[in-house]
């Protein structure tokens, strides 16, 4: 058997690393707000801005053929949240604790990268059959 990884399973494991990592990222920061408050945590805002942009990138060079636009239910399901997030705020006059932010964002992340990686294999695309 070859130990070579495919282009797709490489990218795979690049965006699972970058969930991980932004995991390790999120702590720190929650470490960080824990011990010295929202000045603490706000010095950590260039490394949360760059894995960002790096897990944009590596997210985009993973699934090329995700549709983009308002018409997926992966825009509107993070639409769902944050509107959710908002009128429970709004209503409460407090926000949600973080513990179920993460809990939420967790879940809607998963679910986004289950659609994405579903539209994206070769077996989900329907072709007609030949007669």
């Amino acid at each position: 058997m070859s130990d070579s990884v495919s282009p797709v399973d490489a990218s795979v494991q690049t965006v699972a690393q970058d969930v991980v990592d932004a995991a390790v990222l999120g702590k720190k920061v929650l470490a960080a707000y824990k011990s010295g408050g929202a000045s603490a945590a706000t010095a950590l805002l260039g490394d949360v801005v760059t894995a960002v942009e790096k897990d944009y990138a590596d997210v985009k060079a993973a699934l090329p053929s995700i549709k983009a636009g308002y018409k997926t239910t992966e825009f509107w399901l993070v639409v769902g949240v944050f509107v959710g997030n908002g009128l429970y705020t709004a209503f409460s006059g407090k926000a949600l604790p973080i513990q179920v932010n993460a809990i939420v964002a967790g879940v809607t992340a998963i679910y986004i990268a289950a659609r994405a990686l579903t539209k994206s294999s070769p077996a989900a695309a329907s072709t007609p059959a030949a007669k």
